[in-house]
């Protein structure tokens, strides 16, 4: 019966893709997911192992997707909580992308960095939900910002970015550290993506007071800290951040030279 049950759910999902598909002018194209964590056939799933196969995008419309609404629709993923299971969230990523093929077919994308710095803007300006801890639509929001600062911070993406937009992505994430207004974003309360993406931007920036930083001893123990616990300490983020601003400072003067 289990078995049966299950069957007829995928059925169900195939049959409204076809409903679940914007494709015009007015909108972007993106996937919508049949089942969602609130709706009472997602409650019938029996395990995550369920869960994460009613979520898989049928290949022909995997492909067919744009760029644009393909990251909406990884934003949008039912599962994408699970990065926040872990202490480490770089495990809980590569969990998520192990199991989702909505993610591994956004790393095949080309020039992808542009579109994901516009949407880490737009989100990272956007006046959040209900504060409250336990506030559905608050979760979902911070979910979003984690999913996508995680996305942005993978190495292998980061290496293939121009300069420009490391530094434009730069300025972004600083700002995550600076906001004072609790309403927007999602708060200073809790930034480990935000810092998982500035540690990597930076590493992948090859500054030479930075690099030299990185290598001592209390900066790396500082580190293992912050992978082993989810906690930063206050040293490292402020170490972190003084480099990031130089960064910045030194480009944008060098830029100034150049016109």
């Amino acid at each position: 019966m289990k078995k049966f049950l299950f069957i007829v759910i995928l059925l169900v999902i195939t049959f409204n893709t076809l409903y679940n598909i914007t494709n015009n002018t007015d909108s972007v194209y993106f996937y919508e997911f049949p089942l969602q964590p609130d709706s009472d056939e997602w409650k019938k799933l029996k395990s995550h192992v369920e869960m994460i196969e009613v979520c898989q995008i049928p290949k022909n419309i995997l492909e067919s997707i744009s760029t644009e609404g393909l990251i909406e629709t990884v934003l949008n993923y039912p599962n994408l909580g699970d990065i926040l299971a872990y202490t480490d969230y770089l495990k809980g990523f590569k969990s998520v992308y192990k199991h989702f093929n909505g993610l591994q077919e956004l790393y095949k994308r080309e020039n992808i960095m542009q579109l994901l710095i516009k949407k880490y803007k737009e989100l990272n300006h956007m006046k959040i939900p209900d504060l409250e801890l336990h506030n559905i639509e608050w979760m979902r929001f911070y979910t979003k910002m984690v999913g996508l600062e995680m996305i942005l911070s993978q190495k292998f993406l980061l290496k293939k970015v121009d300069l420009s937009k490391k530094v434009d992505l730069l300025k972004e994430t600083v700002k995550r550290f600076e906001n004072s207004d609790k309403t927007i974003g999602y708060s200073v309360k809790n930034n480990k993506g935000s810092f998982y993406l500035l540690d990597n931007l930076m590493s992948s920036l090859d500054y030479e007071p930075y690099c030299k930083e990185i290598i001592s001893e209390n900066f790396n123990s500082m580190k293992i800290v912050f992978k082993n616990t989810g906690y930063i300490p206050e040293e490292l983020k402020q170490k972190t951040l003084k480099y990031a601003r130089s960064f910045i400072l030194e480009y944008e003067k060098e830029s100034d030279n150049d016109k």
